[in-house]
This record gives structure tokens, C-alpha cells and sequence, in this order.
């Protein structure tokens, strides 16, 4: 089964959405305006790096399954 334009651009769409969330998370725990006097651990972002990554990849093959079940 093959995708069709109107597919891949839903799926363009749902990226970009997951993709606005996580650096935002990021933004917010880095805020030197929130956060004062105290520095986020590098463990911290780079567990966020990751989970980000790990969303990307688990979101595109979710709605690739999706797009060829239905």
C-alpha cells in the first residue's frame, strides 16, 4: 500500500506538533528567569534529548501504522 500526498502531509503536521512540544519542555527547565540560582544537570537534558528523539521516532511509526491500517 502506498501513501497518497494527503497522508504525508498529515503526517507532516503531527510531526511538527511533537516536535513543538519537547524543545519547549527544554526552554522551560533551562529558563534562567524561572529557574534563579539553580542549573539544570547535563543528565537532565540529555534524558530530555533523548525522550524527545525516542517521541519522534515512536510518533512517525505510529501514524505510518495507522495511515496503512486505515
Amino acid at each position: 500500500m502506498g501513501e497518497t500526498q494527503n497522508d504525508k502531509s498529515i503526517l507532516k503536521r503531527f510531526l511538527k506538533l511533537v516536535l513543538a512540544f519537547g524543545p519547549g519542555i527544554m526552554r522551560l527547565i533551562n529558563s534562567r528567569h524561572l529557574k534563579k540560582s539553580h542549573k539544570t544537570n547535563i543528565w537532565i537534558n540529555l534524558g530530555l534529548g533523548a525522550s524527545l528523539l525516542f517521541t519522534c521516532i515512536i510518533s512517525y511509526n505510529g501514524v505510518l501504522a495507522l495511515l496503512t491500517y486505515f
